[in-house]
């Protein structure tokens, strides 16, 4: 199981975002070590709707991110 921590909030355009996300193993009720951390910046936002290709699975190889 993981717990989550958001830290650092930014504005971005008017919505609060944060800039870092902390994921923890958690277990037996408490945080044992860090599983990963994502650090979000130059966030922006936009009115149209992104191309579904952009989501899309892709069909050959596995992708994998560090």
């Amino acid at each position: 199981m993981n717990a989550l921590k958001y830290e650092d909030y930014r504005d971005a355009g008017g919505l609060i975002f944060p800039r870092i996300m902390t994921g923890y193993q958690f277990e037996n009720d408490s945080t044992r070590r860090i599983s990963y951390q994502v650090s979000f910046s130059d966030v922006f936002l936009v009115n149209e709707a992104m191309d579904d290709d952009l989501f899309a699975m892709p069909e050959k190889n596995a992708v994998a991110a560090n």
